[in-house]
C-alpha cells in the first residue's frame, strides 16, 4: 500500500511538472498576438514663423510634452532683419537729432 501510495504521489508530480514544462514552451517558443484597440491622440504643430529647420529634436511617433523643443528654425535671416531695422532706427534717431 505505502509503494502504490509514493507511486502514484511521484506520477502526479511528474505530469504536473511535464505539463508545466509543455505550458511554458508553448507560451514561450511559439509566436502568439493579441488583438487589441488602442486610441492615440496626434496634434499637427505649425511654428509662428517660416524658415529652414537646423536641428530636429524628435523622432517619429514619439511622446511629448507642453514646452519641449521639437525643433530649431535657422534666425539668420531674422538676425539681418533685426540689425536692419537697428541700423535705420539710428539713422532716423540721427537725423532727427540733426535738425
Amino acid at each position: 500500500m505505502k509503494k502504490l501510495k509514493y507511486f502514484s504521489t511521484l506520477l502526479i508530480v511528474a505530469l504536473a511538472i511535464i505539463a508545466a514544462w509543455l505550458v511554458w514552451n508553448y507560451y514561450t517558443q511559439s509566436p502568439w498576438t493579441r488583438d487589441g484597440k488602442v486610441r492615440a491622440e496626434q496634434v499637427g504643430i505649425t511654428p509662428q514663423v517660416s524658415g529652414s529647420i537646423l536641428q530636429l529634436n524628435v523622432r517619429d511617433n514619439q511622446l511629448v510634452k507642453a514646452g519641449d523643443v521639437l525643433f530649431t528654425i535657422d534666425d539668420t535671416p531674422y538676425r539681418i532683419a533685426l540689425l536692419n531695422a537697428q541700423a535705420q532706427l539710428a539713422k532716423t534717431r540721427a537725423e532727427l537729432g540733426e535738425s
